[in-house]
């Protein structure tokens, strides 16, 4: 459904589709349709196995599925809890010559079946005084108590089950087996996947469902062991605690600079404090908009440590100053704030704004970055409010009187001396840059040119990959493998996989989700033994693809899920094909994936098209089938009574439903001749007919499976990324289907891909949008249309040094580069601000010329730029280098734009900015002086 769609007000609609197909579906199902409201794509948050050396699994299953799936799935947050395995069943498998030795049909059996077995309401019974329910032991539940069930009386001889066949307890589907595998056992098993609710809790739900267990446990046999495979809150746990310690990182690394560029304990304590008041002003916010605090809300918090304090910096560094200059604490504390107030305002405003952007983009990334989004600009908004108020008050109160030339300590002399050196280092070169103002001004056009051709060329992606500690593999065979064969390939693999030093254990489903087809859940070591998911699973992969036969694709489960469809995809991105007609698509996918797996950068090639299928086809004699009275529905029901593993009864048991399944004896369905041994009563008569003399038996190929999408016959084709981008690989692959597919056949990217698309499509006219209002607020606040204009020269240098960084340490424009890049977009802004405010209070107090303020706002406000970029720079460090566990490496090119942007921006801005507002201001002051001269004529 569209993300607008409420699934609740949708659930009525898909019960009436379902009740207007009904009449459509043939009127034997199994079972009735239904729907729920799950994602079907969401990775399970637990994950456990049963097993038992004693117990059959038929019984395991019971006990997952009724004592522990049943009680599980009730609890609040928890939406479904999927059970791996088959539930019991009685298998009845028969003779087919001896069958035609006792002149009985395979029809004749099935029936025969069913009406020994029934559960019907037969009544009560009611006296004047009592009544009584009436039970018949119509219902035969175990295995064995079908042998004796009789078939066929004549002439006083009885045909019994017994006779031509037996009656044994199986599963529902004894093909595909579940089993699990460690470095020193493996056994056969059910699973357990627990699913939660979109809108529920992960550590909440888990927390709930421990609660409850051991009571289940202990309605366990004690042969039984219930086994942990994976827990999410593992995962959750850590990864927040690491993002705790960033921040923490950040936090010392932040106060650190701010005392060694004021060199004063207090001085340092005054703007540091304004970082925990943010941020528990921030929770507050959180928990009044039902906020969770997870890994993208503490990353925000994180990167913000880097400029919480920029405000408060900007306010003492005020207000010391005027201290200095002879004023007492509290005059200084009122006039550097008031004197500092509109650029607070201007820089808290311009931060909050670069959000625009995130706050509204359209789809899931929309969703998922929305509480980041509106989380950072809470915590700008209120450090804002706390420079304002609270750092003057602590100022006036803590700050002593300085006095010029008061001995200093040696922190303050050395910060003194380090920013005396920076000054004579600047001083001159500003003054260079101020008369050779045509040659920075090529520098900022260079700047912005190169800023968008990077933005063109740079190789785009979506989410670099997350590490949760769970790979998924699949196994996929020839068409027409048997699921025997399989099972055994699928042991092969997973005792291959368990010597790996890096898996702990490993679940394999065999013969799913296609009879050729297998998966597996490997589950790795904790990551401080192993290194990063994907290069595991490179590894697997190699040692696994050298078994003959058998294609093996790994992908490490993603934090966030975003495929298509209502299965697990072989890779991480997929490209759908479909057309109306499904021989042309059967043609043209093959074709179209050889392509790609020889296009570079494209791995893991491998499509959901099954169509080589090895097939027996029944082409019926109908004119001899109809002399001896046979219809083809007959034949079919005899065909499928013998192969197709059909429900035939029922059985309404306590605890579930079972079913009795009726097949021919394994030596009559491992060759297609046995067919011929098959064998049909004509109805009204006791002498039976072999079924190949009604029909003629050939051999061919044909699809296995005929996928649909938005209704039409489709097939999805699964890739991963090997050294590129997805952007490129999304062109290369356009590019191919241009020169390869007919008109008839179309493509569209689907799942990550097709998120990606989406997102980087709206993405440039929402900056757009950011980069108005930005101008808009900047106009309203200065009250005037130029100064905006200065301000914003410095974003081409922040954009250049950001998309730089990503070049030169070879990393793709990813969502959270994006990210960092709107960062450093809001944070470099301040420092246009703090330059621009500065000088026009010089022009309009001192009367200063458009040279001599500029250059006196550059170099009294050169220290507090520099503290700030500082700041936010060493914020920044523990992100840019990975601290943070398991998902912090796919975090890192957020932190390194934001360190190379800002040390870029820092170079080009304190000598460009100075350039434009001269440039701008004097053309300003000719339009002024024009508008003037132009009212002093219309006055004459």
């Amino acid at each position: 459904f569209n993300l607008d769609k409420n699934i609740d007000l949708a659930a009525p609609d898909v019960q009436a589709a379902i009740n207007a197909a009904s009449a459509q579906l043939p009127q034997d199902l199994p079972y009735a349709p239904y729907y729920k409201k799950v994602n079907p794509t969401q990775t399970a948050i637990l994950f456990y196995v049963l097993k038992s050396k004693t117990i059959p699994l038929s019984d395991l299953y019971d006990y997952a599925n009724s004592v522990i799936g049943e009680r599980l799935s009730i609890i609040e947050g928890v939406s479904q809890v999927s059970v791996y395995g088959q539930p019991y069943a009685v298998r009845v498998q028969v003779d087919p010559q001896k069958l035609a030795t006792k002149n009985l049909g395979l029809d004749e059996v099935g029936s025969a079946i069913q009406q020994s077995n029934v559960y019907l309401p037969v009544g009560t019974l009611y006296s004047k005084n009592r009544e009584y329910t009436i039970n018949v032991d119509g219902q035969i539940i175990d295995a064995d108590k079908y042998n004796p069930v009789v078939l066929k009386t004549k002439d006083g001889a009885i045909v019994r089950v017994s006779d031509i066949g037996k009656a044994f307890t199986s599963l529902q589907n004894d093909k595909n087996p579940v089993k699990q595998f460690t470095a020193t056992d493996d056994q056969f098993c059910i699973g357990l996947g627990i699913l939660k609710q979109d809108t529920a809790n992960t550590l909440d739900v888990i927390k709930s469902i421990n609660e409850a267990l051991p009571s289940l446990r202990n309605q366990l046999p004690s042969s039984v062991e219930l086994k942990k495979i994976y827990d999410e809150s593992i995962f959750i746990n850590e990864s927040v605690e690491d993002v705790e310690h960033t921040i923490l990182i950040a936090l010392v690394l932040v106060v650190l600079i701010i005392f060694l560029y004021l060199g004063k304990i207090i001085d340092t304590i005054i703007p540091a404090i304004a970082i925990p008041i943010s941020i528990l002003g921030t929770f507050s916010v959180m928990h009044f908009m039902n906020f969770n605090i997870d890994i993208l809300s503490l990353l925000a918090i994180s990167l913000s440590i880097g400029f919480l304090v920029d405000d408060a910096i900007v306010v003492l560094e005020n207000i010391v100053r005027h201290i200095e200059e002879g004023l007492t604490p509290f005059e200084a504390a009122i006039t550097g704030s008031r004197e500092i107030f509109s650029t607070i305002i201007s820089m808290t405003l311009s931060l909050c704004t670069v959000f625009i952007p995130l706050i509204f983009m359209e789809g899931i990334v929309g969703r998922l970055f929305h509480e980041f989004s509106i989380t950072i600009a809470s915590t700008v908004l209120i450090s804002g409010f706390v420079s304002l108020s609270l750092t003057p008050l602590l100022c006036s109160k803590f700050i002593p009187v300085r006095k010029q030339g008061q001995k200093k300590n040696k922190i303050e002399q050395l910060s003194e001396r380090l920013n005396e050196f920076l000054l004579k280092l600047y001083k001159p070169s500003l003054t260079w840059a101020l008369n050779h103002r045509k040659t920075m001004l090529c520098v900022g056009g260079i700047s912005l040119g190169l800023s968008v051709y990077l933005v063109a060329v740079l190789p785009k992606d979506f989410m670099p990959g997350d590490d949760i500690g769970l790979i998924q593999g699949f196994a996929l065979t020839t068409d027409g493998t048997s699921p025997y064969q399989v099972a055994k390939d699928m042991d092969t693999l997973a005792k291959i996989a368990v010597q790996n030093p890096y898996v702990d254990s490993i679940v394999t489903i065999g013969s799913q989700p296609q009879d050729n087809q297998g998966v597996m859940y490997i589950c790795l070591k904790p990551f401080s033994e192993r290194p990063f998911a994907g290069y595991v699973a490179l590894d697997l992969m190699k040692s696994m693809n050298s078994i003959p036969g058998v294609m093996v694709f790994m992908k490490p489960m993603p934090l966030i899920n975003l495929q298509a469809g209502t299965t697990a995809s072989r890779a991480d991105y997929q490209y759908t094909l479909q057309s109306f007609s499904a021989d042309s698509l059967f043609k043209y996918v093959p074709i179209m994936q050889q392509k790609m797996q020889q296009t570079p950068g494209l791995s893991s090639v491998t499509s959901d098209l099954d169509v080589h299928q090895p097939q027996v086809n029944l082409e019926i004699l109908r004119d001899k089938a109809s002399m001896l009275g046979i219809t083809a529905q007959q034949i079919e029901n005899v065909v499928s009574l013998a192969y197709a593993n059909t429900n035939l009864s029922p059985i309404n048991a306590p605890l579930n439903q079972y079913y009795v399944i009726m097949e021919v004896m394994p030596k009559f369905y491992e060759d297609p001749s046995m067919l011929s041994q098959i064998w049909i009563t004509p109805p009204g008569t006791n002498n039976s007919v072999p079924l190949s003399s009604i029909v003629k038996i050939t051999q061919g190929l044909g699809p296995l499976t005929v996928n649909r999408f938005n209704g039409l016959p489709s097939a999805t084709i699964s890739f991963n990324l090997n050294n590129t981008s997805l952007s490129q690989a999304i062109t290369s692959i356009e590019n191919l289907a241009r020169d390869t597919l007919p008109p008839d056949i179309t493509g569209t990217v689907q799942g990550s891909a097709n998120v990606f698309q989406q997102s980087f499509a709206t993405l440039p006219f929402l900056i757009v949008i950011m980069m108005f209002i930005i101008y808009v607020i900047l106009g309203i606040l200065y009250e005037n249309f130029f100064p905006p204009l200065t301000v914003m020269s410095t974003l081409p240098p922040a954009a250049l040094g950001g998309l730089l960084t990503l070049m030169i340490f070879g990393l793709t424009l990813s969502l959270y580069a994006v990210i960092g890049l709107i960062l450093l977009l809001g944070i470099v802004l301040k420092n246009g601000i703090i330059m621009v405010d500065f000088a026009n209070e010089r022009r309009e107090l001192e009367k200063m010329s458009i040279y001599d303020s500029i250059y006196k706002s550059c170099v009294i406000r050169f220290r507090p730029i520099l503290m700030t970029t500082l700041s936010a720079i060493m914020g920044a460090v523990p992100i840019a280098m990975g601290l943070g566990g398991m998902t912090a490496l796919s975090r890192r090119p957020l932190g390194m734009v934001i360190i190379g942007g800002l040390i870029v921006s820092q170079i080009l801005t304190l000598y460009l900015t100075p350039v434009i507002y001269t440039y701008i201001e004097e053309f300003h002051t000719s339009l002024n002086n024009w508008h003037e001269k132009r009212k002093l004529k219309t006055a004459e």
